[in-house]
């Protein structure tokens, strides 16, 4: 029986007029840190950008997430700050924004006077909770909405003090990878940190987490780890099918996996062969479609490999998932290339000659393991209507 889906959703926003966050590579980040990690088909990023006060409740309401991560500015008076129709910003509730609006900003003091109450976003969470268990509150000073917020939520990340852009995204990224290998939120918060002393970044006492009463972080784990969706293939029996739905059955589940592998080949191949080229904006948006769309298809390959087991040997399906471990791997390389802030123009050249091989690699070598193994699973699946 498949998990149930841990749902992230991650909230961005960078209004007019305040600096430029890079929300773009934080997200891609824990994208890649959760594909990287040993469930990484119990989770499911989705996304909200410009976010705007009345966005909150349409998203909560539609996405019904486990995880809510915002990521974004925060003033020193502790407000998280969103974006109105215009563009401009917009805070969560009132005070007056005196300071820059920068995860770099260099601020000196919190402000002496103490911000209004944070009412707001703890109404918000307590009529919209419904699965929520954590909260990610990936903005400067955020921790006093953060201490609102586990009034009603198990667990709240906020920051304490102005946080950098590469802080930020170093701690999200280790926090999420620390959950995909299902880990307690407790262990991923301090992974965060330590992810930022190891990086010699600094900033590691700045990230707080916070508890509802009642409530042990260390025993908050958010992936059911006594299951696995594929797990390791057994010797044990297949499932009997019904003779006159053989045929139909196994040649629906040997389209939907070839068409899931050839799919994410395709793909690949694309992002390697743009990204030799000197198209930046060519290569920019299709390694965008990829990492966007990769997802998806490690879904679908899981899910068939799994099914696999019905119909299968038992060699068979440990090519199988042979094949997937090989896949992820590649996928890793990738999306580590593709993940990065924009390069320096000068190290066009080499990044273009890795890209090439990286092709020649796809058309050769991952072209070849796929092959063997659809090869397999088709004569497999002949043998057996021929019984």
């Amino acid at each position: 029986m498949a998990r149930k889906k841990v749902k992230i959703l991650f909230l961005g926003s960078n209004p007019a007029q305040t600096q430029p966050l890079a929300l773009n590579h934080e997200i891609k980040a824990i994208r890649r840190m959760l594909r990287a990690s040993e469930h990484r088909d119990v989770f499911q990023l989705t996304s909200r950008w410009a976010v705007e006060p009345d966005d909150l409740l349409q998203a909560l309401n539609e996405e019904r997430p486990v995880i809510v991560h915002f990521s974004g500015h925060g003033s020193p008076a502790g407000e998280i700050i969103l974006m109105d129709a215009s563009g401009a910003q917009k805070p969560v509730r009132g005070g007056t924004l005196e300071a820059p609006l920068a995860r770099d900003a260099s601020h000196t003091a919190r402000g002496a006077q103490e911000p209004a109450s944070a009412r707001a976003l703890k109404a918000l969470f307590t009529s919209l909770k419904d699965n929520i268990r954590l909260v990610v509150l990936n903005a400067c000073y955020s921790r006093i909405q953060a201490e609102a917020i586990a009034e009603v939520i198990d667990c709240v990340v906020g920051m304490s003090d102005a946080i950098s852009d590469r802080a930020a995204i170093a701690f999200a990224a280790s926090f999420y990878r620390a959950l995909g290998f299902g880990r307690s939120v407790q262990e991923a918060y301090e992974q965060g940190n330590v992810s930022l002393g190891l990086e010699g970044i600094g900033e590691e006492t700045i990230p707080d987490l916070l508890e509802r009463d009642g409530i042990d972080a260390a025993s908050v784990v958010l992936v059911d780890t006594t299951r696995d969706e594929v797990g390791p293939a057994g010797r044990a029996s297949r499932t009997p099918l019904d003779p006159a739905k053989v045929i139909d059955v196994q040649t629906e589940f040997f389209n939907r996996l070839t068409e899931a592998l050839w799919k994410w080949r395709y793909m690949a191949m694309q992002v390697a062969f743009y990204g030799r080229q000197n198209d930046r904006e060519k290569s920019a948006s299709v390694a965008q479609a990829y990492d966007e769309g990769v997802w998806r298809l490690f879904a679908e390959i899981r899910t068939e490999i799994s099914r696999a087991q019905r119909y299968l040997s038992y060699d068979t399906c440990l090519q199988l998932q042979a094949l997937y471990a090989f896949i992820v791997e590649f996928d890793n390389l990738l999306s580590g290339l593709i993940s990065r802030p924009e390069p320096d123009p000068g190290l066009h050249p080499r990044q273009g000659a890795l890209f090439s091989l990286l092709n020649e690699y796809i058309y050769a070598q991952v072209t070849r393991r796929i092959e063997d193994a659809i090869a397999s699973v088709a004569a497999e699946l002949r043998l057996g209507s021929d019984e």
